[in-house]
């Protein structure tokens, strides 16, 4: 093995004379030539020489394939044949350097290559581990080749923070309605509502040909109020129903011809009544207070229509002597039917 190694750094020992004189055309007869020897020390650079004409870019190789890059390993010991390794190392990457600088050289008279961009380099060995023969500067043109191919696209990126929330955007317009939804289930039933106000007399359910309506009523309290309807709340007779004693008003169910009267006790004050007909006085009494106990009196006949009303009603401030007393008198309002209408029989 060690044969080989005292072969490997002879020969570049050998070869590197020879390089130079290729390298700078100097062959001169008679000139020494070493077979072997070390390199002495470096001498001072001499002038830089003209540089030559560029020579032609050769052809460009195909591109190879990227290998994959392989793990480091651990760098071991260095061991005896290790140590003579690293003295020969210097001398072969001597001569190599020597051989390439010596091929650009050979490529100088070579026009350089249409179409490609070129840049002028150095070539120079400087090798600061070991010292080494001085080379000459020289010019040289190097072709960049075409660029390579995009590489394969990276793996995404781990996904990044969440942004801060941007402002509200204007509102947009009202969007279309959407369909009913179903119904819900019917709730809980309510609490019972108070009772409302009587309705108006429904239709007589009398037998056909046999229409009734009468009504005699009384009061049961003394001294009404002026100008509105006096509530004969004590029920002697409401035929038909037509008689509404919570108003006390007679509210005509059937259409025709009826007959109404009066009879009113009086004390301790004049008294002024009338008959009103859906608001208008149709008979007035008017009886004075003599200091005893007096009845005033009146009866009219009317026509009334399907909802008219009458009832009974103080007209004249202060003149409301009606008077009662539970023991030895009362005062009525009484009304009937004399015969109902012909014309609009269905309306019974």
């Amino acid at each position: 093995m060690i044969p080989w190694v005292l072969l490997a750094c002879a020969l570049p020992c050998a070869t590197d004379p020879l390089l130079g004189a290729f390298a700078r055309r100097d062959f001169r007869k008679g000139s020494p030539q070493l077979v072997c020897s070390l390199p002495g020390p470096q001498g001072p650079p001499g002038p830089p020489g003209v540089p030559g004409p560029s020579g032609m870019m050769g052809r460009m190789g195909f591109p190879g394939k990227d290998g994959q890059d392989g793990q480091d390993g651990d760098r071991g010991d260095s061991g005896e044949e290790d140590k003579a390794y690293q003295e020969v190392l210097p001398c072969i990457g001597a001569a190599f350097g020597h051989l390439f600088c010596y091929v650009l050289s050979l490529q100088r008279t070579k026009p350089p290559h249409q179409g490609r961009q070129c840049r002028e380099t150095v070539c120079s060995s400087h090798y600061p581990s070991t010292p080494s023969p001085r080379m000459e500067r020289q010019g040289t043109h190097l072709c960049l080749g075409p660029p390579g191919r995009t590489g394969n696209r990276g793996k995404p990126g781990p996904k990044g923070k969440a942004g801060a929330i941007g402002r509200a955007g204007p509102r947009g317009p009202k969007g279309v309605s959407g369909t009913p939804g179903k119904h819900g289930t019917p709730g809980k039933k309510g609490p019972k509502g108070k009772k409302g106000e009587p309705g108006l007399p429904g239709p007589c359910s009398c037998s056909s040909g046999h229409t009734k309506s009468a009504f005699s009523v009384a009061v049961t309290k003394s001294y009404p109020r002026e100008r509105l309807p006096i509530k004969f709340d004590k029920i002697l007779m409401n035929e038909g129903g037509h008689y509404n004693a919570s108003s006390g008003k007679f509210v005509c169910g059937v259409p025709g011809i009826y007959y109404f009267t009066y009879d009113i006790t009086l004390a301790n004050k004049h008294l002024a009544i009338g008959l009103v007909h859906n608001g208008q006085y149709r008979i007035r009494t008017f009886d004075a207070n003599t200091g005893n106990h007096d009845v005033a009196s009146g009866s009219t006949i009317l026509a009334l229509k399907q909802g008219d009303e009458v009832w009974l009603q103080i007209f004249y401030s202060e003149q409301n002597g009606l008077f009662y007393d539970p023991y030895w008198t009362d005062s009525l309002f009484t009304g009937f039917l004399i015969y109902a209408d012909q014309d609009n029989p269905n309306e019974v």
